[in-house]
């Protein structure tokens, strides 16, 4: 990857039951109804493809926590950002998300250059 490019990643552990309570006071009201249209069979890993994505984005925009989760919203299918922060509206991240291996979703934020989106692959370890 080029130097200088700004970007976040998150993995987490996709638990039984997801966390759905958090969604009040973390998700942007246009996350939480897409989680609420969501097949239920669907549900729980979109939970955590929507968490990851937000996570990874704070992360790549070196705000982190100071960012309110709620102050955003992200898309699971296909990764995108649906509202950007308004500090940053001007800014193109492209966000990718993927299981990595039965238990655990990883996901990217990385803002676009000039010059275009490196190219990622994510390759697990034999382990997973």
């Amino acid at each position: 990857m080029a130097r200088g490019t700004d970007l976040g990643v998150d993995v987490e552990e996709r638990r039984h039951p997801a966390p759905f309570a958090i969604t009040r006071d973390s998700f942007a009201p246009a996350e939480r109804s897409c989680l609420e249209a969501a097949v239920p069979g669907d549900r729980h890993g979109m939970f955590y493809d929507i968490w990851t994505l937000k996570e990874a984005y704070i992360k790549g925009t070196g705000v982190g926590m100071l960012m309110a989760l709620d102050s955003f919203a992200v898309c699971p299918d296909p990764p995108s950002m649906v509202i950007p922060s308004p500090d940053r509206a001007r800014q193109r991240w492209v966000l990718s998300t993927w299981d990595v291996g039965p238990t655990h979703s990883l996901s990217l934020a990385v803002l676009a250059q000039a010059d275009g989106v490196p190219e990622v692959n994510v390759v697990p370890p034999p382990h997973l």
